[in-house]
């Protein structure tokens, strides 16, 4: 694909073009595709069988909106873990569990506008996913994730963080260590995010399939 140049190139350009098609997205359409985009994830098999799954929140604009996606999931019984940026000497992505729709909506928003779980509830921490597999020794089933842009190959386009990457490699990497089975990874995106090649580093992230709508 190029030099490690080349590809960080066309990744900030093809950012660039990304964005600029999601702004054109309207607020009616934007509801409409994300409602579709989450009833084929919710209608599929990967979404069926997991017990346990790692989502996101959405930005207030130009990204897919979760909220069907979530109230599935409650309704569903499944454990939901939404995540939260770290703001330590690291910065890191943490994923806590979710305790109903009315839990998530009580969330405060972080710089960029979107619900972040506070450390506890209801008095006690928030658990972590991390405890889900080391202390109870549970799967992750599904982890759910958001980006610019996504190909046929499940190559992703985040917004140049890190963050995803970072997570999807440390979790399967805990899950191999627990002698558990990784969790299944699918995007959830508009149609406009599907592209016919995402360029890639080394170190990016792959999902298995893209739900859209």
């Amino acid at each position: 694909m190029g030099s490690t140049q080349d590809v960080l190139l066309m990744k900030r350009e093809l950012r660039k073009r990304m964005r600029e098609l999601l702004r054109q997205v309207s607020r009616n359409e934007l509801r409409e595709r994300s409602a579709e985009a989450c009833r084929l994830l919710t209608n599929s098999e990967v979404f069926r069988s997991a017990r346990t799954v790692a989502a996101f929140c959405h930005m207030p604009t130009s990204e897919v909106e979760t909220t069907d996606l979530l109230a599935a999931c409650f309704a569903e019984g499944k454990r939901v873990f939404l995540p939260r940026v770290d703001e330590g000497s690291v910065r890191k992505m943490l994923f806590l569990e979710a305790h109903g729709l009315q839990d998530v909506e009580s969330w405060p928003l972080n710089a960029m506008g979107i619900r972040e779980p506070p450390s506890t509830w209801n008095g006690q921490v928030r658990r972590e996913m991390r405890t889900l597999v080391e202390r109870e020794r549970k799967p992750l089933d599904l982890i759910v994730v958001p980006g610019l842009a996504f190909d046929t190959f499940g190559r992703r386009l985040g917004r140049g963080k890190g963050y995803y990457d970072t997570f999807l490699a440390t979790c399967e990497h805990l899950h191999l260590e627990m002698q558990l089975p990784p969790p299944r990874r699918v995007g959830l995106a508009l149609s406009c995010q599907l592209v016919t090649e995402v360029p890639v580093s080394a170190h990016d992230q792959v999902v298995e399939a893209v739900f859209y709508a």
